[in-house]
């Protein structure tokens, strides 16, 4: 069920919001790195179908939710606050 109160949390230098359609391409276009990649659950290349699936469940998904016992925060963007920008994407477990 989507959390329709989360909007984002402000800072002075990064914005963390949902994810937006107008996110897919950058989003995608970061993936690649090997060497980021080898420290995240996933592999080269990324395709962008990949991310558009993942940028899509992600704007409907609760932000912090609960699988079984185990709490999760899903992936939310981050958005610089001078150009408004995607500057990466951040979850914990």
């Amino acid at each position: 069920m989507p959390d329709v109160s989360f909007t984002g949390l402000p800072g002075r230098r990064v914005l963390v919001r949902r994810f937006r359609p107008q996110d897919v391409a950058e989003f995608v276009a970061c993936r690649p790195d090997a060497e980021v990649a080898r420290y995240q659950s996933r592999d080269t290349p990324y395709p962008p179908e990949q991310g558009e699936r993942f940028v899509a469940q992600m704007m409907t998904a609760h932000p912090g939710y609960v699988r079984g016992m185990v709490p999760v925060r899903r992936g939310v963007a981050r958005e610089r606050a001078a150009d408004r920008r995607l500057c990466g994407h951040a979850a914990r477990r």
